[in-house]
């Protein structure tokens, strides 16, 4: 499964090669600031874990923060990353709304047409459950 999310503040990282970045902008207003290939994490941690050929793809978003992302993804532009990060972050936060609001805490299941059921059935159920 392919990875991409935040670099934590803390991690420890070394870079082993730097990638050009054509000036672009996103759809949603996020400009790539760098692309880079890195060595994840040190022998030294607590679980002395290191991740080599790891990709850095740092942001920075319209309201002027620099956001870095960790991906396993190549085959994807830098900004395509940005882009993908932001579209997962709405599909967390649709799962929240769903566990919160509609306290659907169990899905039916793990795979796709499981969670498509849990959903229909959360939104059907929302919708009869809505004051008219």
């Amino acid at each position: 499964m392919p990875i991409v999310c935040p670099l934590h503040p803390q991690a420890a990282y070394r870079v082993t090669a730097d990638h050009p970045v054509p000036p672009i902008t996103t759809p949603d207003g996020d400009v790539v600031l760098a692309d880079r290939t890195v060595t994840l994490g040190s022998p030294n941690n607590r679980a002395g874990v290191v991740l080599p050929g790891m990709r850095l793809v740092t942001s920075r978003n319209p309201a002027g923060e620099t956001q870095a992302f960790v991906t396993d993804r190549f085959d994807l532009a830098a900004a395509d990353v940005v882009a993908l990060y932001r579209k997962r972050w709405q599909i967390e936060l649709f799962f929240r709304w769903l566990k919160h609001q509609l306290k659907a805490t169990n899905p039916f299941g793990a795979s796709r047409e499981a969670v498509w059921l849990t959903v229909l059935v959360c939104a059907t159920l929302a919708i009869l459950h809505a004051p008219t």
